[in-house]
């Protein structure tokens, strides 16, 4: 043995000797750096650390696998969109995007992957919070209780998008640390709704009715009685809770709209997707993306019109057409249609552009060639430039 691994031998035997020391030399207290010892000491470090959750929806998690278009970034929508009418994109049988599009979507498909990833890390991000904040005694009790009742709404949030996709799923209800945390087994559908109905019944008592300034688009009371409707009616309707959950539908959604938050209807519909209308009556609770790499969604790409070159759009088609039938049925005297339909629009930088096809019997029906109606308006950002980014 030479000196040196003598050495290492020795520095060895004297950490298994001071091991049961209360105070071990040994144990690491970061500084340098944000960790859970030193980001929940004050609300500073608590609202960082919820602000980080908001951004779960488009978080980027090399170490974890998670992309920023895993979820709410692009992949999620894509997943839930291509298999309904709304959305079509006629590429080929094979095509990853075309699988969903055709209910023919693996265990192993990226979008199931990835939606799963980071769904489960934003669920982790929650419980952070709701695990840690209470624990913040300098903090403000009410600003302490908001923040935690925020934590849990979205904690719900995430957790009835994954019930909905996959069923019962292992519950995770407290932080998850170390890898002997993870190993749990999928819950019952019904235990999903239980701790879903019990996170936003909580926050719904908790959270403001609304916000003003740069809190505008946290999570409010009205938002968690919204949510709690729609959790209601889905569980009445395919989760087994039945007339019982309808009842409860009705009264949260009551609920909500005499709650004080001034929702209402817009008298145009084709406004509430209006880029100068952001958070108007109409929305409850929306995630607020901006135009920044990482913090906003990629469907713009994928929407513009054909042959405008704007977002990613070019002469071969968009991803996200219409379904032929779906548009072409629709009345033209119903005002819903143009707000619904992206046919023309006036760019910032490029003036009017109007969509226009003419499509063949076999375009309008067949995989692989382009066809389709045109694209959802309520994807579009209006102030996207060129290129596919």
């Amino acid at each position: 043995m030479n000196n040196r691994t003598r050495a290492l031998a020795l520095l060895a035997v004297a950490a298994l000797g001071t091991a049961g020391c209360k105070d071990d030399f040994l144990t690491e207290v970061p500084y340098s750096f944000v960790s859970p010892e030193n980001l929940f000491t004050s609300s500073d470090g608590a609202l960082a650390a919820l602000s980080g959750t908001y951004a779960a929806f488009q978080a980027r998690v090399p170490e974890l696998g998670v992309s920023d278009v895993d979820y709410y970034g692009r992949q999620y929508w894509m997943l839930v969109e291509y298999p309904t009418e709304v959305v079509t994109l006629r590429l080929g049988a094979t095509n990853e995007r075309t699988e969903p599009d055709i209910f023919r979507v693996r265990p192993t498909h990226n979008y199931i992957i990835g939606v799963w990833r980071a769904a489960f890390h934003a669920v982790n991000r929650a419980n952070s919070v709701i695990d840690n904040v209470p624990g913040i005694a300098s903090m403000d009790a009410g600003l302490r209780d908001r923040v935690v009742a925020e934590a849990r709404f979205l904690r719900a949030y995430h957790y009835f998008n994954l019930v909905r996709l996959f069923g019962g799923v292992p519950l995770y209800l407290t932080e998850t640390r170390s890898l002997e945390d993870i190993q749990k087994p999928r819950a019952t559908q019904a235990e999903v709704y239980a701790a879903i109905i019990a996170d936003l019944t909580d926050a719904a008592g908790v959270l403001p009715v609304r916000y003003t300034g740069r809190d505008v688009g946290r999570a409010t009371s009205g938002a968690a009685k919204a949510l709690l409707a729609k959790v209601y009616l889905q569980y009445g309707a395919v989760g087994g809770g039945g007339a019982a959950a309808f009842t409860q539908a009705e009264s949260w959604a009551r609920q909500a709209m005499a709650g004080g938050g001034g929702y209402s209807l817009l008298p145009s519909y084709a406004s509430v997707f209006d880029q100068a209308n952001e958070n108007n009556a109409e929305v409850i609770f929306a995630v607020q993306n901006q135009r920044v790499a990482g913090m906003g969604g990629r469907l713009a790409q994928h929407v513009a019109p054909i042959g405008s070159n704007l977002s990613g759009a070019n002469t071969a088609g968009v991803s996200f057409y219409a379904e032929w039938p779906f548009f072409r049925d629709w009345s033209d005297t119903d005002k819903r249609k143009a707000g619904t339909f992206l046919t023309a629009y006036t760019h910032h930088t490029r003036g009017p552009l109007t969509w226009s096809r003419t499509m063949t019997s076999t375009q309008q029906t067949a995989y692989g060639t382009p066809g389709g109606g045109p694209s959802p308006r309520k994807y579009l950002d209006p102030l996207a430039g060129t290129g596919g980014a």
